[in-house]
């Protein structure tokens, strides 16, 4: 007798973590397995002005700068401006102790409200600022503030021209916040170039791509504000060749191994027109057969998180051994144990499964387990172009 069950009812599987020579020692390794069909997804790559962006912790501050780093209650000196680069200064007017470096392995700069701390960003002639993020731990309810509004750690405040005070105050309590700076991060453009502002657009790019699919080429169409540039080119690049490469004069892309990549456009500008950049992430997911194959690759980046990544699996001739509740224990012919969790699988003890499931999220559970657990079409944004997930099949 022979009956067909849909890919979707087998919605989860976890990897047994070791070969078992029993039925029952499959139990320690565990996979989700989720046979949802991804939608289709094309987003096109957005542009941006050429821009420079410079990142500092106060470590490399310190270092740079053979600051003295206070300890205990001596403050051991007060640096209320300093350098980012040549075109960025960084800068305090408060009293006292505003301005002193502390720490021991990890260092920060402080600024004081009681003190009257500010910090402000100063771009040098020709220069203009476009983006300011200060990262910074606090003591007593000490927060920077643009204003009247908090300006939380980490949070990037978008900015103009070529200067901007922020002050220390206090999200609650009294008139005692602290503020501890760690690193400093600061965009900012040239404006004293008059060329024409130009954008990068790039199409046909695919989000996402199994390796035994073949990667579509990419193209970028080039403006300077409303006008086609004819006659640009872009140079493409991938962040990362061992994921990915890419042509750089034509944008074929080579898929190399599971991971993910950002794969750029580049346009270097001319006389007349300003250099640009466009970019999107490719995430390439990997295929394995068999329940062994996915123990193996979850050893390695990208499927040994917690959150993984996408990968397509084929089981052949694994038996279900044992059934309870949601959950069905099957083993393949080598001994390696893996389980499917459903409300409703469908499956019964001594059937067979034969098939392939795309659009499954392979990871490294919390417990240590190797697990294939649901994926989302909208967050995911996976390409398919073969065709359906194929039907798994069950046999008595």
């Amino acid at each position: 007798m022979k009956k067909t069950a849909s890919a979707s009812a087998c919605s989860h599987v976890q990897l047994a973590e070791a070969k078992c020579a029993t039925k029952s020692s499959f139990f320690v390794k565990k996979v989700f397995l989720n046979s949802i069909l991804l939608l289709c997804a094309l987003i096109v790559g957005s542009s941006s002005v050429w821009a420079t962006t410079i990142t500092k912790t106060i470590n490399e501050l310190a270092e740079d700068n053979n600051w003295e780093v206070s300890s205990g209650n001596d403050i051991n000196g007060l640096y209320t401006s300093f350098s980012l680069d040549a075109n960025i200064t960084i800068s305090t007017t408060g009293n006292a102790n505003c301005g002193s470096i502390w720490g021991t392995t990890t260092y920060d700069w402080r600024l004081y409200e009681a003190q009257n701390g500010d910090v402000t960003v100063t771009a040098a002639s020709g220069f203009a600022l476009q983006s300011v993020t200060f990262t910074y731990s606090v003591s007593n309810n000490g927060t920077l503030k643009d204003g009247n509004t908090n300006v939380a750690s980490g949070s990037a405040q978008t900015i103009s021209g070529s200067s901007k005070t922020y002050t220390v105050g206090h999200s609650s309590g009294t008139k005692k916040g602290q503020v501890r700076i760690t690193q400093i991060s600061v965009t900012y453009e040239d404006v004293s170039d008059t060329r024409a502002v130009t954008t990068v657009t790039i199409t046909g790019n695919e989000t996402g791509r199994y390796m035994d699919q073949s990667a579509t080429t990419p193209s970028a169409t080039v403006k300077a504000g409303e006008t086609t540039l004819g006659g640009a080119s872009v140079t493409w690049s991938s962040t990362e060749t061992g994921v990915a490469t890419i042509n750089s004069s034509t944008g074929a892309i080579t898929l190399v191994a599971p991971g993910t990549t950002t794969i750029k456009a580049n346009y270097a500008g001319d006389a007349s027109n300003k250099p640009s950049e466009s970019s999107y992430t490719l995430n390439v997911y990997g295929v394995f057969s068999g329940i062994s194959a996915l123990q193996t690759a979850t050893a390695s980046a990208p499927y040994n998180t917690g959150t993984g990544t996408l990968a397509k699996i084929t089981f052949t001739n694994a038996t279900v051994t044992y059934v309870s509740g949601y959950y069905a224990y099957i083993s393949d012919e080598n001994g390696y144990g893996a389980q499917i969790y459903k409300n409703g699988h469908g499956f019964t003890a001594g059937e067979i499964i034969n098939g392939t499931v795309s659009g499954v999220t392979l990871c490294k559970y919390s417990s240590g387990a190797t697990t294939v657990k649901d994926a989302s079409a909208t967050s995911e944004g996976l390409t398919i172009t073969e065709g359906t997930v194929s039907t798994l099949t069950k046999t008595i």
